[in-house]
């Protein structure tokens, strides 16, 4: 996947984990984005969706192989 459409996948799952519903993360998920990749501001998608109290789009990304990883460190 090249550069720009991985940054518009991670934009995407950035707001969608915030203010859509897990069907739309699952499929972002599966598109491709990266659970545990920063957005442009530094903040994670799980960190967004806890915030915005949306325990769907969590267990969305926590879900899988691909999940989400709280713990990660960034390089």
């Amino acid at each position: 996947m090249n550069r720009r459409r991985r940054k518009k996948l991670q934009r995407r799952l950035l707001e969608a984990a915030g203010w859509a519903d897990a069907k739309r993360v699952a499929a972002l998920l599966r598109a491709g984005a990266d659970p545990n990749s920063p957005g442009p501001g530094g903040t994670r998608p799980l960190y967004r969706a806890s915030v915005q109290n949306m325990p769907d789009n969590v267990r969305a990304l926590r879900g899988g192989r691909s999940g989400s990883e709280p713990g990660k460190r960034l390089r």
